[in-house]
């Protein structure tokens, strides 16, 4: 990533508007990732980072060494602009357990208090079912306050590799011409249903 961001400052490309982060398998990688976006926001104070944390999921567990936890937490939130962890993401980023919609909103606040302005929890267990599952997400004003909603979408009876990828894409679309709106969430969500429907 650094010879990357090295050619795009040699060839004055190196101001953006948005930046996304997905998987990272390795520390390296993730403290490399924290200098482009530090990089990358002198560039554009503006830049609006959206952070996917990749770690795991309920069930299958750890995707990734547990020593990235501490770099997400410690150095790449207080980084980000947007966060869409899953339950087991957040969990392991706001040290809280989640078994209700109130725990999930207390551990998005432990997020928003790491200097995220808003927190999309893609998909929670506590709440899922054969036919439904739900999304929460929070936004911090300026003022301190939090404006959250639950977000209801159809459950499918099978597993997608990649609809977290593109949650996150879509998310990052609405960020372009938009100021970040709770709707834009369950816009995602509708067009990933139709899309996989």
């Amino acid at each position: 990533m650094a010879e990357l961001i090295e050619g795009l400052k040699i060839n004055q490309i190196d101001v953006y508007s948005h930046l996304i982060n997905g998987y990272i398998g390795s520390d390296k990688f993730l403290k490399q990732l924290k200098e482009t976006v530090t990089y990358l926001k002198s560039q554009n104070p503006d830049l609006i980072y959206v952070c996917d944390p990749v770690m795991g999921d309920t069930g299958p567990g750890w995707y990734v060494p547990q020593s990235l936890l501490p770099i997400y937490r410690d150095e790449i939130l207080p980084l980000a602009d947007v966060c869409v962890p899953n339950q087991f993401e957040a969990e392991l980023l706001s040290g809280c357990s989640i078994s209700n919609e109130n725990e999930a909103f207390e551990a998005m606040k432990v997020l928003h208090d790491k200097g995220v302005q808003f927190v999309i929890l893609s998909s929670v267990d506590f709440a899922s079912g054969p036919t439904e599952s739900i999304c929460l997400a929070s936004r911090k004003s300026p003022e301190g306050t939090y404006d959250c909603a639950k977000i209801k979408y159809p459950t499918l009876p099978v597993h997608f590799v990649g609809t977290g990828d593109l949650f996150t894409a879509l998310i990052t679309a609405w960020l372009k011409h938009d100021k970040f709106d709770l709707q834009m969430v369950k816009l995602s969500f509708h067009i990933i249903s139709k899309f996989l429907l």
